[in-house]
């Protein structure tokens, strides 16, 4: 963790507060705490030489411990502006002294925001004389002491607290063609190679010491399920097949067919016999409503849910033709088995199998595939059947809510559930047959197949069809959501939380608001809790994965408008700053809108403008502000790539967790030339390995990037790691692939990137 802002130190009882304001800065407030030090108040010295001031402006906050006044200083300017019978006054010099010295540190972009801001047609000339000596003297001579300091103090302390980052995001670009694809094989119990893998070793060359240094490979989700190769979970790991095991293989089989049996009679049912009779009644049904009746049995009984029915008929006929031919061979073999008895091989290895479960396996791995469209069509349609259902059996006197009666809701909402509920079934029965099986047996592979074959199917319910369904039930779940509010990415998680106001001090606000937090990967969404409203960002959650119980229609929740989430406000993601303060308590969002930099050197895509808002953790998040953090930090990462880009095997996303003492970085490792989200920004760290080679860095400023680190390969196992940054000076080191982290975590611009508040 990198504090990028510190808490104030101030003491009540050694230090007076003065307070101003100026017509020339917008009426802004200027506070300035005066004291002795502390090594001065016992001695001999003029205290009026030697001084604690502490100046808070909308500028930010500078605090000065020690300060000596000098008539040699080139800021005793300031002294000398004060009016005759002022420059005598201890408190006013000390006043004048440390204003001007904070005027004479603020950049030029401050001040250049400020005259902005300040300025009016109607005085033109009132920005000439701002932040000079004269100028520092007129405020220090309008200035009043305030009684109530020590509360002053305490508001301050609270809204100035300390700003920490856990983690934070980076882009690590390498030259083209410099990442290989993993190559990946399996041997006959479906185990992957010793060298399957392709490790960083292989997958980055001469760049492997180097991508180790940004932590472990990272998981994040895409549309398409990539699972591992299935392996044996518990495989029979002798040589022989005894008569017990024989028995139970061919049971387990026997099995297969007879339920594939009784599941077929059921597909006949609801097809020909329930099916047919609600399409019969659209057909005869009167012109009205006819389109949306129709499409809503088009959902309910959907045409691959035909195709299930012809696919599987054909594949119980050619499974059930196998058994039967396999039959008395079988049970010969299990007449004439001894247990201990060894496999027989063929002069190729394969095995003498009489019990018919190699050729059975290969049947498995024949039909699957021809499954896989109708069933995937089949799982997208069937989180709607419930909701089309009950439309049908609500209307009133018609032929389909009496055609539902007839059937039964639960007994018709079963018999459309048996698709779905039989695919894993089939997994089972695999796993069954595998446990019976030596470890040499020729069918294990053939199973493993299949059963990899039934999960990708199962796995068509992809990432796509559930962000749209989510974005429904968001629309349906929060009152007020924006109808042109289309986020594109997943939603990763929601967070309860109370927004307190300045000066930010929770204790004095219990009555703070209630809202909710929903991070998107581009999206940040803030919702308004009603008072009486418990709805917590957990339950949402559940509600929005609820797809098999769709809300009824809008219409239908008038009743419920009062306790329903409400929409408030939304952000890009690329707009919002985060910090930690209050130990992790609470997350300090900083709010801004961007501009166009015109100088790549100078920071003028900074913030235009910016609004910095408190937000204390509640619920499951409490406490937690360093686990939002990195849900941000991958958030971010997510966002920002395509895809299409992060599914190719040469795009990697690497972590390194915060240990409390660096910080944590979540890292995406690619290629020169991978494709970003259309009009988004950059990461604001850019490291890129290899310029020579061609991995191309950019221009500071353009597209956000605020840190650029060059890394060049030096040999003997160095690399020069140079860092420039907006406003910074750029530094050189010669570092190790080891101490590649630790110099990276040094340089503190690198936490300043994100989460800082005062520029």
């Amino acid at each position: 963790m990198v504090i990028v802002a510190a808490a104030p130190v101030l003491q009540f009882d050694a230090l007076s507060l003065f307070y101003t304001t100026d017509e020339s800065l917008s009426d802004a407030p200027i506070l300035v705490f005066y004291g002795s030090t502390s090594n001065t108040l016992n001695s001999s010295v003029s205290s009026y030489s030697r001084l604690q001031a502490h100046v808070y402006t909308p500028a930010g906050f500078q605090s000065y411990p020690r300060l000596a006044i000098s008539p040699s200083s080139s800021l005793y300017a300031a002294v000398s502006c004060l009016p005759r019978e002022e420059q005598g006054d201890e408190v006013s010099r000390a006043l004048a002294f440390s204003l001007y010295k904070y005027f004479s540190e603020l950049s030029n972009v401050t001040k250049d925001a400020w005259i902005k801001r300040s300025f009016t047609p109607a005085r033109p000339s009132s920005a000439l004389h701002l932040f000079n000596d004269a100028h520092a003297a007129e405020l220090a001579s309008r200035m009043v002491k305030v009684e109530n300091g020590r509360s002053i103090i305490k508001d301050l302390e609270h809204a100035l607290a300390a700003q920490s980052v856990s983690h934070i995001d980076v882009d690590v670009i390498l030259p083209p063609d410099s990442i290989s694809q993993p190559s990946a094989s399996l041997d006959s119990l479906g185990e992957p190679d010793d060298h399957s893998e392709g490790g960083p070793d292989v997958r980055y060359g001469k760049y492997a010491p180097l991508i180790e240094s940004f932590g472990e490979v990272a998981f994040i989700p895409t549309s398409t399920v990539h699972r591992a190769p299935s392996r044996p979970t518990s495989l029979n790991r002798t040589t022989y097949l005894s008569k017990a095991q024989k028995e139970t293989v061919r049971r387990e089989m026997c099995e297969l067919v007879d339920t594939e049996e009784r599941y077929v009679h059921k597909l006949v049912e609801l097809v020909h016999s329930v099916a047919a009779n609600f399409r019969d009644a659209a057909v005869n049904a009167s012109t009205n409503n006819t389109d949306s009746n129709t499409r809503i049995l088009g959902t309910l009984f959907p045409p691959s849910l035909d195709r299930i029915l012809e696919v599987n008929d054909a594949f119980l006929e050619s499974i059930r033709s196998l058994l039967e031919e396999s039959e008395n061979a079988a049970i010969e073999d299990m007449e004439k088995s001894t247990d201990g008895t060894s496999i027989h091989t063929t002069s190729n290895n394969d095995i003498v199998d009489a019990t018919g479960t190699l050729a059975f396996a290969k049947s498995l791995f024949e039909w699957f595939p021809k499954f896989r469209e109708s069933y995937s069509d089949y799982i997208q349609a069937h989180s709607n059947f419930r909701h089309c259902l009950s439309i049908l059996a609500s209307g009133v006197n018609s032929d389909y809510a009496r055609l539902v009666q007839d059937v039964g809701e639960q007994r018709l909402m079963s018999l459309l559930i048996e698709p779905v509920q039989r695919l894993p079934r089939y997994s089972l029965y695999i796993d069954n047959i595998i446990k019976q099986l030596p470890v040499r047996h020729t069918a294990v592979r053939w199973l493993l197949r299949a059963k990899d074959l039934i999960a990708e199917t199962c796995a068509q319910d992809s990432a796509s069809s559930q962000l749209s369904r989510a974005q429904g039930r968001l629309v349906e779940l929060i009152r007020n959501w924006p109808a042109g509010l289309h986020t594109h990415g997943r939603l990763i998680a929601a967070i309860d939380m109370q927004e307190v106001q300045t000066p930010y001090n929770p204790y004095n606000e219990p009555d703070a608001d209630e809202c909710v937090l929903l991070l998107f990967a581009d999206y940040v969404v803030l919702l308004h809790k009603p008072p009486h409203s418990t709805t917590t960002a957990r339950g949402l959650i559940a509600e929005i994965e609820n797809h098999n119980s769709l809300a009824t229609p809008n219409v239908d929740h008038d009743r419920e408008n009062d306790n329903r989430l409400v929409f408030s406000e939304s952000f890009l993601l690329e707009d919002l700053d985060f910090a930690e303060i209050a130990n992790g308590c609470s997350l300090r969002v900083v709010t801004s809108q961007y501009g166009h930099a015109r100088n790549n050197r100078l920071p003028h895509n900074r913030p235009t403008t910016k609004s910095t808002r408190v937000f204390v953790l509640c619920g499951i998040h409490e406490g937690k502000a360093s686990k939002v953090i990195k849900e941000v930090a991958k958030a971010r990462v997510e966002g920002r790539y395509a895809e299409e880009e992060r599914e190719k095997p040469t795009w990697e996303a690497r972590n390194i967790d915060n240990d409390g003492l660096s910080i944590g970085m979540f890292s995406a490792i690619t290629a020169q030339g991978c494709k970003y989200q259309a009009n988004n920004k950059l990461a604001s760290i850019r490291i890129v390995i290899d310029e020579a080679s061609g991995a191309q860095t950019i221009a500071l400023g353009e597209r956000g990037v605020e840190i650029l680190a060059v890394v060049e390969l030096m040999g003997q196992g160095f690399y020069r790691l140079e860092i420039d940054a907006l406003d910074e000076k750029r530094t050189r080191d010669l570092v190790t692939a080891s101490e590649f982290f630790a110099v990276l975590n040094k340089r503190r611009r690198f936490a300043r990137s994100r989460g800082s508040v005062l520029d």
